[in-house]
């Protein structure tokens, strides 16, 4: 009964209140995802003409590159052919955001947005009002994907600021999307842990979404304490790459499936998995992802540098945009019916601070599959540290049954080949690992100053 209250009468509400188009892009996106792939290839590559046009015409960044490259928009057909022109680096949005912005869109189409900081100093940056409300519908169409409605009663573990909170508009989404337990990300203590434990118990919500360490976080603390939530209808985990065995004790906690997202501040959702779990579908509708290897498409299953163009975003076009991850992107279709196509896995950070280290003779390490190295340990969680270029700092929670043996695993396999007679491994033992400032969980951390 609420979710048809929600959907036929309190969204349309909203979207007049906000002069926003939340319905109309979520009623688009639910008919478009089960056409033919080659028909949501044309959709795509129709909305990224549209906005080369426009960014050529109106932004001075991208003015500037197409008649540096030699190129005008009419030469760009397909995705293919954006190689075209050059990669965003996020340096360019930090230094020099002007010449990226738009000079045809009025101010009250702009939206001010902010990315949390977790691996730099936070990025600002504008996004028009039509290019969240396509955002929120990809949103609305993953939930529906794990069987979750607009309306169902659900917790959220987000990195809140506090006065979002007490903002009148956000109390008035809330009670249209039912963010009955919002937990906040900054706050993930011990106590915290404990106390939204309870409230979710008291409060029964349908399904949880949030940062999939603080997820997981708190699975691990019902399962150690044996406390029995009820069933929900899912868990939507994004942000950071959920790890299998972080996934199987989600599952065991809160007894159902669990769906990875991939979204960010600049794009909103980009990618989720179906019920099937065989990957992530692209939310072709809104944005373009390449996968490349020294500037060259890689092949179906080989591990590529992500670049992300956003289709709607008219104010601060977002074109070839470095985001920092590597991802394996898939030829397979899903047999869920939905054309939109796959890729198959998130396979972590290009940016430094992440999954590349730098060893004593100068050249980058590349770590193990954390999976394969903690994936079967008794350790809670972990961090792994990088200060000098010949020794690396793997910070370890113990779990019960932890033994010497477990070290000494981790010190032979952390690292590739050659690299462990050049690099030192040494294991410190911790009762905790804090979060970052946005609530996000760090796994690798190099504090390299050059």
């Amino acid at each position: 009964m609420y979710q048809r209250l929600a959907k036929n009468i309190l969204l349309p509400i909203l979207d007049l209140c906000q002069r926003s188009n939340v319905a109309y892009c979520w009623k688009v996106l639910e008919n478009a995802q089960y056409l033919k792939r080659d028909e949501i290839v044309d959709l795509q590559q129709r909305k990224m003409r549209t906005l080369l046009k426009h960014a050529y015409e109106n932004v001075p960044y991208y003015r500037t590159a197409f008649l540096k490259q030699g190129v005008n928009p009419d030469d760009i057909r397909t995705v293919e052919d954006l190689r075209k022109l050059p990669v965003l680096k996020k340096t360019v949005l930090r230094n020099t955001p002007q010449q990226l912005m738009a000079g045809n869109i009025p101010r009250r189409q702009l939206v001010l947005c902010r990315t949390s900081g977790t691996t730099a100093v936070p990025l600002s940056f504008y996004r028009t009002r039509e290019d969240v409300d396509w955002g929120t519908a990809a949103w609305l169409r993953a939930y529906r994907w794990g069987k979750c409605e607009l309306g169902d009663k659900h917790a959220v573990i987000w990195a809140f600021d506090a006065r979002e909170l007490r903002n009148p508009l956000r109390r008035v989404i809330n009670l249209l999307h039912r963010e009955h337990l919002l937990l906040n990300a900054y706050e993930m203590s011990e106590a915290t842990i404990r106390l939204s434990a309870r409230r979710i118990q008291e409060l029964r919500p349908k399904f949880l979404m949030g940062y999939s360490y603080s997820i997981h976080l708190l699975a691990n603390y019902l399962l150690e304490a044996g406390i029995r939530t009820p069933e929900l209808k899912a868990v939507f985990a994004c942000t950071q790459t959920l790890l299998p065995s972080q996934r199987r004790e989600i599952e065991m906690a809160f007894g159902c499936g669990v769906y990875d997202l991939y979204a960010s501040r600049e794009f909103s959702l980009m990618a989720s998995e179906c019920e099937k779990h065989v990957g992530y579908h692209i939310q072709s509708e809104n944005v373009v992802l390449e996968f490349l290897k020294d500037g060259e498409p890689v092949s179906s299953g080989e591990t590529g540098t992500i670049l992300v163009t956003s289709l709607n975003n008219y104010a601060m076009p977002f074109i070839r945009y470095e985001i920092g991850d590597t991802g394996k992107p898939s030829d397979d279709g899903c047999s869920c019916g939905r054309g939109l196509p796959l890729f198959k896995s998130l396979e972590g950070r290009t940016t430094r601070g992440f999954e590349y280290f730098a060893t004593g003779d100068g050249s980058l390490l590349f770590l193990r599959d954390m999976e394969k190295i903690f994936g079967r340990l008794p350790v809670k969680t972990f961090q792994i540290v990088q200060e000098k270029r010949d020794e690396i700092l793997v910070k370890v929670v113990k779990a019960n049954g932890y033994s010497e043996k477990d070290t000494n695993f981790i010190k032979r396999n952390l690292v590739w080949g050659h690299s462990q007679q050049i690099t030192n491994v040494e294991v410190e033992f911790v009762k905790s690992i804090p979060l970052e400032k946005s609530g996000k969980k760090r796994y690798f951390n190099s504090r390299l100053t050059e």
